[in-house]
């Protein structure tokens, strides 16, 4: 694991302030074991960035349907925008404003080091078990996001191995709410056995049993080190309601990524 963390240092710059209180919120996190290891932050990015990242959300046309990947079968009427992508060294960014200070706090090494302390063990077993250190450029990828509609959100599935890492902020929920909405617009977590599911593979939330959830909260952080039995979705299916997110990976790059 450390000599990832140090490629993955590789090219960045002096830490900056949204990365030191990102770490600092850290200090709150919950972590819990079942149905598989995850952990919730409040409160997570300073106020004044999520105020400004609220306020400066694009227009939805800026937002395009998530497609299925190679062999996928996307379940979901989610749209999103990669508003930046680093790796080798170098990234590829179109965020401005406050996006680009999530973007860079998120980045940062010493942001993914502390996440990583947090979730040691899970990490390094999936990034050695899976992927050869031959194989493995470290990268970061940033996403807005947006569900909204009658349709589920997102189905069940289990992230692509290669992310090691993901990280959802919830930003804010609209609309025609519920007392069912903080739960229906949460991420739902699901007991799986390994082998049992593919990765990238989707399914209907309907299709299995919750065994937990992350409700919606303004400014929560949904924090998941990824492995093969993280199967997780996103119900919704609410008309009038709008969940607007930001999603970022830490990734473990190859050829086939």
């Amino acid at each position: 694991m450390e000599r990832f963390l140090l490629a993955y240092a590789v090219g960045h710059v002096a830490t900056n302030p949204t990365a030191e209180a990102l770490i600092d919120s850290m200090s709150r996190m919950t972590i819990k074991d079942t149905p598989f290891v995850h952990g919730v932050i409040d409160d997570f990015l300073p106020d004044s960035v999520y105020e400004a990242v609220r306020e400066q959300w694009p227009a939805p046309s800026s937002l395009m349907p998530v497609r299925p990947g190679k062999g996928g079968n996307y379940v979901g009427s989610r749209e999103a925008r990669l508003i930046e992508e680093w790796q080798d060294g170098g990234c590829s960014a179109s965020a401005v404003g406050a996006f680009q200070q999530v973007a860079d706090g998120l980045r940062h090494p010493n942001v993914l080091r502390e996440f990583s302390k947090q979730f040691a063990s899970v990490i390094e077993k999936h990034l050695f078990v899976n992927f050869p250190e031959v194989d493995c450029k470290p990268g970061f990828r940033l996403y807005q996001c947006v569900d909204q509609g009658v349709e589920e959100s997102l189905g069940a599935h289990v992230d692509s191995l290669r992310k090691l890492f993901t990280v959802v902020i919830y930003i804010d929920l609209a609309g025609e709410l519920t007392l069912d909405s903080e739960r229906l617009w949460g991420t739902t977590l699901y007991h799986a056995r390994s082998g049992d599911v593919t990765p990238v593979s989707f399914s209907s939330n309907y299709d299995h049993a919750p065994a937990g959830n992350v409700e919606f909260k303004p400014n929560r952080a949904f924090v998941m080190p990824n492995n093969s039995i993280a199967l997780h979705g996103v119900t919704g299916g609410q008309s009038g309601v709008r969940r607007r997110t930001l999603m970022c990976g830490y990734w473990a790059f190859g050829e086939e990524t």
